[in-house]
């Protein structure tokens, strides 16, 4: 199941809201969490209940290890969580490294035939998963929080579906006291439904829209020059607004169910330049190797880049098995650590060179993750730069533009932190100002709310 088909939206959600308020104890609330969890794994992928039952019940017996008072059992328990976790990723998500017969390939840049069950085992979100496990282990070794007794709420953190498709991650501390004392009131529930519903045309109306001239324009065999430009452009859209459509709907979910996660997608801006647009992406995947890998090497500034550079690597191979992943990261991490060294200084007295930099570096970043070779990835740029191209632009990108620049200008708007500060703005001085204005606001959110549940659905059902 996802979270984007209709079946879920209009029927499996409500359900499973509608049973959770049958009871207000927490124990009640996590009972029908786990069952709602193994309901929406499992759907048409039974086998996925063993691999969820083994490595939460081993994370919980390696978490207990994790904090005991003897060294050898503490580090030999981290070890083996890491190892397990590791090797989970690498099998459930690494599968095209295998041949059919189950042999490992002996090349890992050229495609092979994936496992038979890699279409069951893959939409799991195995990498949001096995990072959870780690995290919750990492903590108690270095004593963030204490080992977890209660193997029910362990099962409760790590079985949740709201945050496995595409995170955030989420450590246990920061729900841990919500798996034992929550409670739903309707502001709560208002929220997240609202939430829910906004990522919903996130993830499926602009995401769409955005993924149509990412098409269009990057189609190589009419390059042009305003296509490579604007096609890079709603790469760059279609995977925002898929990872912070989708990273909304699991924060609404958690809302729903009493649960306030962390926020994972951080508007775009230049301000911080190169670094503020890496680590704003994906947060918390960020904040869990800074915390856990270059925070322990600050001490040492060599070794601290250094750390900077291993992370990266990890983020790429986290990302996908894939040369354009790896140096895309790479790519990152070298200006991160370049604006940590002097660039920061240099253009912070410069705004709009500092923004037309950051433009070009994160553009020419992220087009590493989209192309499968290095050899198109120099095509596009040339494109860019108006050689090898014989026109500016193709009727179908124009027709694109046409179809969808409504959509395509609310992605970027929506985007921007100046937006969203003027809205709220508006919205503050609208329920002041005006004896019903608060109403006044809710009543047009929900309207507005309606509206972009009804664009989901004609868009859901066209593309079913």
């Amino acid at each position: 199941m996802e979270f984007s088909s209709l079946i879920f939206v209009y029927a499996f959600l409500p359900l499973t809201v509608i049973f959770s308020f049958f009871d207000k104890s927490a124990e009640y609330k996590n009972l029908i969490l786990i069952i709602s969890s193994l309901i929406f794994f499992t759907w048409g992928r039974p086998i996925i209940i063993v691999l969820l039952f083994v490595t939460a019940v081993m994370d919980y017996v390696f978490g207990l290890g994790a904090g005991s008072k003897k060294k050898f059992i503490k580090n030999a328990s981290l070890a083996l969580d890491f190892l397990m976790n590791t090797a989970t990723f690498i099998v459930f998500s690494w599968n095209h490294l295998f041949r059919s017969d189950g042999r490992l390939a002996l090349t890992i840049w050229n495609g092979f035939e994936k496992f038979s069950y890699s279409d069951i085992i893959i939409p799991l979100g195995i990498g949001f998963y096995t990072l959870r496990g780690m995290s919750y282990v990492f903590d108690v070794y270095h004593k963030r929080i204490e080992a977890e007794k209660n193997p029910f709420c362990i099962l409760t953190y790590m079985m949740s579906y709201h945050f496995m498709m595409v995170g955030p991650v989420v450590r246990y501390g920061d729900i841990k006291n919500e798996i034992r004392n929550r409670s739903v009131n309707s502001k709560k529930l208002n929220d997240g439904i609202t939430r829910f519903i906004f990522g919903l045309g996130k993830a499926v109306v602009i995401a769409s829209a955005f993924g149509k001239l990412m098409t269009a324009g990057l189609n190589f065999n009419d390059l042009t020059i305003s296509g490579a430009w604007l096609g890079m452009l709603g790469f760059v859209g279609y995977i925002y607004y898929l990872f912070d459509g989708f990273t909304d709907m699991a924060l609404g979910l958690g809302l729903m169910n009493g649960f306030n996660y962390p926020e994972n997608v951080l508007p775009l801006s230049c301000k911080n330049g190169v670094t503020g647009i890496a680590t704003g992406f994906n947060k918390t995947l960020i904040d869990f190797f800074k915390m856990n890998i270059t925070d322990q090497a600050k001490k040492r500034k060599w070794l601290y880049l250094i750390s900077i550079i291993f992370s990266a690597c990890c983020i790429g191979l986290w990302y996908g098995l894939k040369k354009g992943a790896i140096a895309g990261a790479l790519f990152f991490a070298v200006f991160i650590i370049l604006e940590k060294l002097f660039l920061t200084k240099c253009l912070s007295k410069f705004s709009i060179l500092r923004m037309i930099y950051t433009v070009i570096i994160s553009l020419a970043g992220v087009s590493m993750f989209y192309f499968e070779s290095f050899s198109k990835g120099k095509t596009w740029l040339k494109a860019c730069l108006g050689r090898g191209v014989t026109s500016f632009a193709n009727d179908e990108l124009k027709s694109v533009v046409l179809s969808n620049w409504i959509m395509i200008l609310i992605g970027i708007l929506i985007a921007l932190p100046a937006f969203k500060n003027l809205i709220k703005k508006l919205k503050n001085k609208i329920s002041k100002k005006k004896e019903n204005g608060y109403g006044i606001v809710r009543i047009t959110q929900t309207v507005f709310t309606l509206l972009v549940l009804t664009m989901y659905t004609v868009v859901a059902y066209n593309l079913r």
